[in-house]
Protein backbone atom coordinates (compact mmCIF):
# COMPACT_ATOMS: atom_id res chain seq x y z
CA UNK A 1 0.00 0.00 0.00
CA UNK A 2 1.17 3.63 -1.05
CA UNK A 3 0.44 6.46 1.30
CA UNK A 4 -0.15 9.87 -0.45
CA UNK A 5 1.22 12.49 1.75
CA UNK A 6 0.29 16.17 0.88
CA UNK A 7 2.70 19.16 1.75
CA UNK A 8 1.43 19.67 5.21
CA UNK A 9 2.11 16.05 5.65
CA UNK A 10 6.12 16.78 4.92
CA UNK A 11 7.08 17.00 8.54
CA UNK A 12 4.84 14.17 9.89
CA UNK A 13 6.64 11.84 6.73
CA UNK A 14 9.95 12.86 7.62
CA UNK A 15 9.20 11.53 10.88
CA UNK A 16 8.10 8.83 9.76
CA UNK A 17 10.37 7.78 7.71
CA UNK A 18 13.50 8.56 10.32
CA UNK A 19 14.84 11.66 8.62
CA UNK A 20 16.11 14.95 9.74
CA UNK A 21 15.10 17.58 7.80
CA UNK A 22 18.71 18.05 7.36
CA UNK A 23 18.94 14.27 5.68
CA UNK A 24 16.51 15.17 3.51
CA UNK A 25 17.87 18.49 2.72
CA UNK A 26 20.42 16.93 1.33
CA UNK A 27 19.17 14.68 -0.80
CA UNK A 28 16.62 17.14 -2.44
CA UNK A 29 19.49 19.41 -3.00
CA UNK A 30 18.30 22.49 -0.63
CA UNK A 31 19.37 23.83 2.85
CA UNK A 32 18.06 22.45 5.86
CA UNK A 33 16.32 26.41 6.35
CA UNK A 34 14.39 25.70 2.99
CA UNK A 35 12.87 22.39 4.10
CA UNK A 36 11.74 24.20 7.43
CA UNK A 37 10.12 27.19 5.26
CA UNK A 38 8.37 24.20 2.97
CA UNK A 39 6.94 22.20 6.23
CA UNK A 40 6.22 26.26 7.64
CA UNK A 41 4.16 26.51 4.39
CA UNK A 42 6.77 29.87 4.20
CA UNK A 43 7.30 29.00 0.89
CA UNK A 44 6.32 26.97 -2.02
CA UNK A 45 9.14 25.11 -4.14
CA UNK A 46 9.94 25.55 -7.38
CA UNK A 47 8.81 22.82 -9.84
CA UNK A 48 11.83 21.47 -10.21
CA UNK A 49 12.13 21.07 -6.46
CA UNK A 50 8.81 19.77 -6.06
CA UNK A 51 9.53 16.99 -8.86
CA UNK A 52 12.55 16.34 -6.45
CA UNK A 53 10.35 15.96 -3.77
CA UNK A 54 8.02 13.98 -5.28
CA UNK A 55 11.01 11.55 -6.60
CA UNK A 56 12.66 11.46 -3.41
CA UNK A 57 9.40 10.44 -1.72
CA UNK A 58 9.02 7.62 -4.07
CA UNK A 59 5.69 9.28 -4.79
CA UNK A 60 4.82 10.17 -1.31
CA UNK A 61 4.57 13.84 -1.55
CA UNK A 62 3.19 14.48 -5.23
CA UNK A 63 4.80 17.33 -7.13
CA UNK A 64 0.73 18.99 -7.61
CA UNK A 65 0.47 18.66 -3.67
CA UNK A 66 2.22 22.26 -3.43
CA UNK A 67 -0.49 23.37 -6.36
CA UNK A 68 -3.05 25.26 -4.50
CA UNK A 69 -6.52 23.87 -4.66
CA UNK A 70 -8.04 26.63 -6.22
CA UNK A 71 -4.85 26.53 -9.07
CA UNK A 72 -5.58 23.25 -9.66
CA UNK A 73 -8.97 24.24 -10.28
CA UNK A 74 -8.47 26.58 -12.46
CA UNK A 75 -6.01 24.37 -14.88
CA UNK A 76 -8.56 21.97 -15.42
CA UNK A 77 -10.93 24.50 -16.78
Amino acid sequence: MCIIWHMSDLAAFLTQSGQTQKQFADRVGVDQGTVSRLIQRKMRPSLTLAVTIERETDGAIPAASWVPLSDQQQGAA
